[in-house]
């Protein structure tokens, strides 16, 4: 229970174990929700945070009725925090239950600090069970304790900001209107179906997500992470990105790292670097391309050059169809102002992808990073693909980046490297 200088914050809801052999009928409300936090008033006390939701664990043979089942966080007003959702567990041999089953949490006053989902544990018989996370359309944080889950279904829906655990496994994964977000080395096992729809995965700089489905797609979807994805089929339709910009090397880090405003270098050289300067050169394998790409060179000790391209590996058995953008860009160097220096760009970083069909209309790119003034544009990075792409009409590129100013400073092109 939270305390401020003057007052108690709202306590959180208690703990309901209902174990039912025959059937539980609820046409009426089962409730652990959490107590609002107390609301400030002008030259009274401060407002108070609020209590979590609490905890409901039901066990029967029959699950019925069309009544209300919550543990909600409770709302809080100016200034403080709303409470978490609660847990809630079904464990069931039927169920013909269409009431309501609510674990959101509380609204924020503000609308800056809403609580986060709790969660929905659904389970017949002796399954692996189901997991639910919904926050009723507003934002707010949601985590598991564990390192490692099994499940058959989830669906996080409706505004989630769900921390992935390191290991995920289910048969099927639907993610809507929220964001998941992934730790340095993060698996996802999806042996059938994964739909990213109106959502985002935001991984770790250098880290990399791994995910493993059968049917992947991605609708309205954004990865913004190193990936390796290995699938029998994959869509990205025409609003969808897959990318890892920015996701590589730091400035001045890499192989390829620039230097005092040079730009980093990987399949392509940076701008304003030369073939025999002895830093800063091309690396890697055309065909087969695994690293991250470099960081351009620091225009000062606080104006940072930009990072180098991440890497994005992509498998499939069957047709991977590209409509939106799958990319690997260098970060932009920092533009010059007046007595403090610009900065170089990133090089591009690593895009590998090997599946029997390629389609669509989309753009694959690993380009460097742009630049200005006396700085360099990031070298271009390597893309490599196998497939057949004669129903691909989209680009594929590994560009240089350009300086706006300078032409000479440009970053020269990486690799495109194509198979059938």
């Amino acid at each position: 229970m939270g305390l401020s200088l003057y007052r108690a914050g709202g306590a959180g809801g208690g703990a309901i174990i209902l174990d039912i052999q025959g059937e539980l009928l609820n046409n009426g409300v089962i409730s652990a929700n959490g107590e609002n936090g107390a609301s400030h008033n002008f030259g009274g006390p401060a407002s108070t945070g609020a209590g979590s939701g609490g905890s409901i664990n039901i066990a029967t043979g029959i699950l019925s009725g069309s009544g209300i089942i919550r543990a909600n966080g409770g709302h809080s007003s100016s200034g403080s925090g709303a409470g978490g959702g609660g847990r809630v567990a079904f464990y069931y041999d039927t169920n013909s239950f269409s009431g309501n089953i609510e674990v959101f949490g509380g609204k924020d006053e503000d609308g800056s600090h809403h609580g986060g989902a709790g969660t929905i544990f659904i389970s017949q018989g002796s399954g692996l069970g189901d997991l639910i996370v919904n926050n009723n359309n507003q934002s707010g944080k949601t985590l598991l304790v564990e390192e490692v889950y099994s499940f058959n279904d989830v669906v996080i829906e409706n505004g989630v900001n769900f921390y992935l655990p390191n290991q995920l496994v289910s048969v099927n994964l639907i993610v809507k209107n929220s964001a998941l977000t992934a730790p340095d080395n993060t698996g996802m096992n999806i042996s059938d179906t994964f739909n990213l729809n109106n959502s985002r995965i935001i991984g770790q700089n250098q880290g990399t997500l791994t995910i493993e489905g059968n049917n992947i797609i991605l609708t309205g979807g954004e990865i913004e992470a190193n990936v390796l994805v290995q699938s029998n089929s994959l869509l990205i339709d025409s609003g969808s990105t897959v990318s890892s910009t920015g996701l590589g090397y730091l400035a001045e880090e890499g192989l390829g790292a620039g230097i005092i405003g040079y730009g980093g270098s990987y399949g392509g050289l940076g701008g304003r670097n030369y073939p025999s300067s002895g830093f800063g050169q091309p690396y890697g394998n055309k065909q087969m391309p695994d690293y991250f790409g470099s960081g351009g060179g620091n225009g000062s000790a606080v104006r940072k050059g930009g990072s180098g391209g991440g890497k994005i590996e992509i498998i499939s058995a069957g047709e991977i169809a590209i409509d939106g953008a799958i990319s690997s860009n260098g970060n932009n160097g920092v533009p010059h102002i007046t007595s403090y220096p610009s900065s170089g760009a990133g090089s591009g970083g690593a895009v590998y992808i090997s599946a029997n069909i390629i389609s669509g209309a989309g753009i694959i790119s690993a380009n460097g990073g742009l630049a200005s003034s006396a700085s360099g544009g990031g070298g271009g990075g390597r893309v490599a693909i196998y497939g057949n792409m004669d129903n691909f009409i989209g680009i594929v590129e590994a560009l240089g980046g350009i300086n706006f100013e300078n032409a000479l400073h440009d970053g020269k092109d990486g690799t495109v490297f194509l198979s059938p």
